[in-house]
């Protein structure tokens, strides 16, 4: 069975809540940063604008890339932050400044799929401006050259890479550090409920590759947007989350993702209608093994094949509303492959059953 996201051990789900919150967040962070847990990303954001309006007074003006998960802005605009939205180049992924118009307190620049985004423009324009560069990093396993070293503020969400039923790191970096025990970034780590346990029980168990067949990964049309995911009660993460987070081995979770997306891609490179949105092989634990299609009209073929076969695909993301169809950020949805290439995934069963996939023609 290839589950769309890694599956943790009958220990890990049932092992007891004692984890240690300052050294789970401090495996994010170097010398003279602060880290701090939360249950997702979007709540470590929300954190940095109440920070920037309790500041400043007012609700920030915020800078976003169009390509970028709708869901995650949901906390900003529940706080009256205005969003501003910027182009990003459809090649190298990073951001066209010209597009940026208006000044901003904030700018977010995402590091997608894992792969480190050049920020000396960006870094400009916050200095400019006056505004704080914010490196979102939420596909990223932990801070490497490249990731983590620039922004104000850094954001992982962890909970996307390893097998945990929530958490992501605020990281606050210069002189964003003396803020970390600011009454914005307050939160308590709460319990967790039995609902992850049980559901991740019956996956790692033998009814797993049951219901994989019944269900894979991704929604069921290439066009439809991914499910919405409920916003946890709490911007605190849970104590199995925190007790995972301290043990968790990101050494090996990296290895095996450079390597699955290293034998994924070698086995299906030779697919014509397809090829590597990022720079491969690479050196870099990636998120998700990238694909982009020639054309829409591909990548719904490729992504109803995969479906067929019962193996995991996703498109991403569901876009913002204020996104224009015209741009590079709908071009980019309406042609990108997500496949699996975590830590769980076995390389020969990755390249055995993709490979075979894409080998029959309908």
């Amino acid at each position: 069975m290839i589950a769309a996201t890694p599956l943790p051990t009958f220990g890990q789900i049932w092992m007891p809540d004692a984890g240690d919150v300052a050294l789970a967040a401090g495996r994010w962070c170097r010398e003279g940063e602060a880290a701090l847990l939360f249950s997702r990303s979007c709540w470590s954001l929300r954190a940095l604008a109440r920070l920037r309006h309790q500041l400043d007074g007012r609700p920030p003006v915020i800078a976003v890339p169009e390509f970028i998960c709708n869901q995650s802005l949901e906390p900003l605009r529940r706080m009256g932050c205005r969003l501003v939205f910027y182009a990003i180049d459809p090649v190298s992924l990073t951001p066209v400044m010209d597009t940026l118009t208006t000044p901003s307190d904030m700018m977010i620049v995402v590091h997608y799929f894992g792969w480190p985004m050049d920020l000396n423009l960006a870094r400009s324009y916050c200095h400019s401006h006056g505004a704080w560069l914010v490196e979102d990093a939420a596909h990223v396993l932990a801070p490497c050259e490249g990731i983590g070293s620039v922004g104000d503020a850094v954001l992982y969400s962890p909970h996307k890479l390893l097998a945990i039923p929530d958490g992501a790191v605020l990281v606050l970096r210069g002189t964003l550090a003396a803020y970390a025990d600011h009454p914005a970034m307050e939160r308590v780590v709460v319990p967790n409920g039995n609902r992850w346990r049980l559901v991740k029980s019956l996956q790692s168990s033998w009814l797993g590759p049951v219901l994989a067949r019944i269900r894979s990964g991704g929604q069921a049309d290439f066009d439809g947007d991914p499910s919405i995911v409920s916003l946890p009660d709490s911007p605190a993460p849970s104590r199995q989350a925190v007790a995972l987070l301290t043990q968790a081995d990101l050494k090996f979770a990296a290895g095996q993702r450079i390597v699955n997306a290293q034998i994924l891609y070698q086995s299906i490179v030779s697919f014509e209608e397809w090829d590597s949105l990022l720079p491969l092989p690479s050196s870099l634990p990636l998120y998700r093994l990238v694909m982009r299609c020639r054309d829409h009209d591909t990548a719904k073929r490729i992504y109803a094949r995969l479906r067929a076969a019962r193996l995991p695909v996703e498109s991403w993301p569901d876009l913002p509303g204020e996104v224009g169809s015209d741009s590079a950020a709908w071009r980019l949805r309406r042609s990108v492959l997500l496949l699996p290439c975590h830590q769980g995934c076995r390389s020969h069963d990755l390249a055995t059953a993709y490979g075979k996939a894409l080998a029959c023609r309908p």
